[in-house]
């Protein structure tokens, strides 16, 4: 093998393993909020949480990374990715061991709150790690499948830990869980490059942002925090008090939501890697409702719960992957982490509003009705996209 063919197989590898890394650290700073989706028929009535409560309590978590996600791009900024990553996955260790002790709803909230700050340092973590260790011909597909991590989460929550709780309980499936994100801290401080001495980038801070696309990408992805959130918190809950699914195929609901957003974001940020992120969001948000609008069919043909999930996962979830390239092109460089936080930020906000509401509605209205919130949130996030479509169509 030549000395230029081996090189080539050296950093193919060194990609791989990022890749594979990266995306595992995004699903489980998102985990607690899957695994109280996939396990609220088995903690619900344990903890006394209807589908307000448990609004509340996965807001709680959001709340917290919409308020930090700017103080976690500036450290992330100013400290390194590997410092970064590494904290983010114990903090999400201690945050799952509370989820684990959660006797009431008040430590409930306490455990997902604490888990808002892994979830405000993922995303600004993990795409200055992209920045700086993967050649920019790859950044698309490796964004899209580190993306797609979060989908990951919901699988995992949806499916393998289920079956743990299933056989022993959710607090020990929860425990399992809280263990392997130490094993991929232990990972990531060994298979990062190191940070730079004293931090990341000096001075990073005092370089403006493109307040103009960073700005319509913030406001776009709390529209499309809105419509995910609120069918990931409840369609586990949805699929199992209202449509009388038992507990493995309502968990199987959020593990399919899983699964079709994983492929979408991986395809999708793909397509996005080669030019043009900016204008597949409008399509893709807008074309995201028909999720909502099956579920309210879903009542009379409980199966259209899967191909809801599906539209869900493979469009408005794919979506987020695709804001992700975009903030990137437009604020690549030492602004990387400020860029990603602030679009971030947006996107948690969204969460911390879309199950609260869903879930009040739900109690007063029904699901039937309350499906009309996350609806009208993509349709929002759309039109928020829709002038970069019409751009594009012009030039």
């Amino acid at each position: 093998m030549t000395p230029d063919r081996l090189e080539e197989a050296r950093t193919s590898d060194r990609v791989g393993g990022t890749t594979v890394l990266l995306t595992l650290v995004m699903a489980w700073s998102m985990l607690p909020l899957f695994t109280v989706a996939a396990l609220a028929p088995r903690l619900g009535p344990e903890l006394g949480t209807g589908p307000a409560a448990l609004g509340v309590a996965v807001g709680a978590g959001f709340a917290v990374a919409a308020a930090l996600s700017p103080v976690a791009g500036r450290l992330t900024d100013r400290w390194g990715p590997r410092r970064c990553t590494v904290g983010l996955l114990v903090l999400a260790a201690v945050g799952l061991g509370l989820l684990a002790t959660a006797r009431d709803l008040v430590t409930l909230c306490l455990a997902l709150a604490l888990s808002g700050l892994p979830q405000a340092f993922a995303n600004p973590a993990t795409n200055k790690t992209i920045l700086r260790s993967v050649p920019a011909d790859r950044r698309g597909g490796v964004t899209g499948w580190k993306q797609s991590g979060v989908q990951l989460g919901a699988l995992v929550a949806g499916v393998p830990l289920s079956l743990v709780a299933a056989w022993s309980g959710w607090r020990v499936a929860v425990v399992v869980a809280a263990a392997v994100a130490v094993l991929l801290a232990v990972w990531a401080l060994f298979a990062l490059a190191a940070d730079a001495p004293g931090g990341g980038v000096r001075g990073a801070g005092a370089e403006p942002l493109p307040r103009g696309p960073v700005g319509r990408l913030a406001v776009f992805s709390l529209f499309l925090g809105v419509g995910v959130s609120s069918m990931n918190a409840h369609v586990g809950l949805f699929a199992a008090d209202e449509l009388g699914l038992a507990p493995v195929a309502a968990g199987l609901a959020v593990a399919v939501l899983g699964v079709s957003g994983v492929l979408g974001r991986v395809l999708w940020a793909a397509r996005a890697g080669h030019g043009g992120a900016f204008r597949l969001l409008a399509p893709l948000a807008g074309g995201s409702v028909l999720g909502p609008a099956l579920l309210v069919t879903a009542v009379w043909v409980p199966v259209l719960v899967y191909p809801a999930a599906v539209a869900v996962g493979g469009l408005a979830v794919a979506a987020n992957a695709v804001s992700m390239i975009a903030v990137m092109t437009a604020a690549p460089g030492p602004r990387a982490g400020r860029a990603t936080a602030l679009v971030s930020a947006g996107f948690f906000a969204g969460f911390a509003v879309g199950p609260g509401v869903l879930g009040a509605l739900a109690e007063t209205a029904g699901y039937t009705y309350a499906w009309g919130w996350p609806a009208l949130a993509l349709l929002a996030a759309g039109a928020t996209a829709a002038p970069w479509l019409r751009r594009e169509a012009r030039s």
